[in-house]
């Protein structure tokens, strides 16, 4: 019976063995250091980095890293994965304030998406923690990382992020894309202040609380006489305006060189990580082809203008004209939305820095990126590659964007992250949007502010499916969506629920997020009835029974497993009856011989 057991054993653990993947990336020993989470790590530090802008120097913060993971070029430091890899960095916080980083657009666990108190407690000074976690084919892309606390984000604590991985073999041109020379955009709005204080504001740069606190004033002023039943009309200016906007952290009084040859073909990666500021990109004689949008795939979309909203992304295939001469200069341009104010880099031909100079103030205004006329064109020329498979939708909401600079911003309510809200004890949102995982969920927003919001939900990307009333035959995938502004226009998207946890759905522009334009998506203990994630899964499925997504282990070894079970079982059997048999027998002729 011993042997038995012994046999029964193995068998189980060699049936275990067999395609699993726990071991993983297991080299070595257990004490081999390539098994440890602190192996090839990427450290991203938090610190004071002092910027200079039009020759005055800013006590700004920023980023830094040093690691395998890490890259600078043109003058922008970045967090690079390369093909196949995950994600493993440790976040040290050399700062005198406590804060937390989010990699937007990312599908992490939600216990590791950076949003203080939802996802975990800030990152306090003089500490290290490791944020270490899978990537998956969907995940290829643009991305940023940047803080989620307070307005540290605008403070400077922010940095691009790109996944690399190739294109699908169907794509068009995907082989030559693929070859692409990277070329970051690095977008960014510097130095708030708000119009009702005027530019003596924050003249330092480092006070973005006092400008929120205007905007707080003029709430407090007239939130008891609010209409929140009247659809607004759209505004004409904006709240809140920027001193200086950078590209590479640069204005166009010293701007970036790009090096380029004749011919080259450019992979031009735009981030507005900006905290309320749309730009309208000029690529001016260049054509370029979009093939992303916050980091999904599209069909191939050619302009010579796009626009890209606070905290969106853009990948463009720009090919450098193969007459190009040395030393010829392609500005790309970033136009601020009804300012006369620009930012951009230079594409230079050659290896040598160009004498040409551009201002700021071109004379050139532009609308807003929540026009009807761009917004509907737009959205409706760029079409998923990989949309969301097509099928019935379990669960509707309805957001209405309401009150006034974020204030009551969502259905009338304000939920406020720390600082702004509560810390100690920290308040769970009282009103959350409840979905249960494998469920097909859309969402309207409807827009009763005079505002344009960039509505971002993390965890998920999403189908931009409708916009004011207009129904897109197969818009864009996003995790951000710019909505129109007033007169209670609307935007719609629809997503796949396959990511567990609880996620912030938000206004991204800083100073609506600080005054509680927030809420959140959770999920409900119920398993869904429905087992459809589409193409565009944004996370592994977590309540499958398909067989496709167990080990896969041959039909034939499964057999002989059952095989050698059975028999050992009756071998088993007649080893145990003959023992008892054996037993009963002894046990007679015991009796036996005590009789004689």
């Amino acid at each position: 019976m011993w042997m038995f057991a012994e046999l029964l054993t193995l068998t189980a653990s060699l049936m275990f063995v067999e395609g699993t993947p726990c071991t993983k990336g297991f080299s070595g020993t257990p004490e081999s250091k390539e098994n440890f989470p602190d192996h090839c790590i990427t450290y991203i530090d938090l610190v004071v980095a002092p910027l200079t802008v039009n020759r005055t120097s800013y006590n700004r913060w920023g980023i830094e890293g040093n690691g395998p993971q890490w890259r600078k070029r043109n003058n922008v430091g970045y967090i690079s994965v390369p093909e196949g890899e995950d994600i493993n960095i440790a976040y040290r916080n050399f700062l005198s304030n406590e804060t937390l980083i989010h990699a937007h657009g990312l599908t992490p666990p939600s216990n590791l998406d950076g949003v203080p108190y939802i996802s975990a407690v800030p990152l306090k000074p003089n500490r290290t923690q490791l944020y270490s976690y899978r990537l998956r084919p969907q995940n290829v892309g643009t991305y940023f990382i940047h803080s989620h606390y307070s307005f540290h984000h605008e403070m400077g604590l922010a940095a691009p992020l790109i996944v690399h991985g190739k294109l699908p073999s169907d794509y068009p041109h995907a082989s030559s894309y693929d070859k692409a020379k990277t070329t970051i955009l690095y977008l960014e709005d510097f130095c708030a202040w708000a119009s009702d204080a005027g530019e003596q504001q924050n003249l330092k740069c480092l006070d973005s609380v006092s400008v929120y606190k205007t905007l707080e004033e003029g709430w407090n002023d007239e939130k008891d006489t609010w209409n929140f039943t009247e659809c607004m009309a759209p505004g004409t200016d904006s709240d809140v305006n920027y001193r200086y906007q950078l590209a590479n952290y640069r204005t166009l009084a010293n701007p970036v060189n790009v090096f380029v040859t004749a011919g080259e073909l450019i992979r031009l990666r735009v981030v507005a990580s900006s905290g309320m500021t749309n730009y309208f990109l000029d690529l001016g004689k260049l054509q370029g082809t979009l093939i992303m949008t916050d980091g999904q795939l599209c069909h191939p979309y050619t302009n010579t203008t796009f626009w890209v909203g606070v905290a969106q992304r853009l990948d463009i295939i720009i090919t450098i004209p193969s007459n190009a001469m040395a030393q010829q200069v392609f500005p790309i341009f970033a136009y601020v939305e009804k300012v006369d104010m620009r930012t951009g880099i230079l594409l230079v031909v050659g290896n040598q820095q160009t004498t040409k100079k551009f201002l700021s103030k071109s004379g050139k205004i532009v609308g807003f990126m929540s026009d009807d006329i761009f917004k509907v064109y737009a959205e409706n020329k760029i079409m998923a590659w990989f949309p969301i498979l097509e099928k019935e939708t379990d669960r509707n909401f309805i957001v209405n964007l309401t009150g006034d600079n974020g204030f009551s911003g969502l259905n009338e309510v304000s939920y406020q992250l720390p600082p702004q809200g509560p810390a100690n004890p920290f308040i769970s949102n009282p009103n959350p949007l409840m979905v249960k995982a494998g469920e097909r969920a859309c969402i309207k927003f409807i827009n009763f502010n005079a505002d344009a919001h960039a509505m971002h939900l993390h965890g998920h990307s999403f189908h931009v499916i409708e916009m004011n009333g207009f129904k897109l035959k197969n818009g864009p995938m996003r995790d951000v969506v710019m909505s129109p502004k007033g007169k209670c226009h609307s935007v719609s998207i629809c997503f796949n629920a396959n990511n567990p946890g609880i996620w912030p759905l938000h206004c991204h522009m800083n100073y609506h997020l600080a005054a509680g334009m927030l809420t959140t998506l959770e999920y409900s203990l119920e398993k869904a009835s429905k087992r459809d994630f589409g193409k565009n899964c944004t996370a592994p499925d977590l309540i499958s029974t398909d067989s496709s997504d167990l080990i896969d282990v041959p039909k034939w070894s499964i057999a002989v497993t059952v095989g050698i079970g059975i028999m050992l079982f009756f071998i088993g059997l007649c080893v145990g009856r003959c023992y008892f048999r054996n037993r009963e027998e002894e046990s007679s002729l015991n009796k036996d011989f005590q009789k004689l």
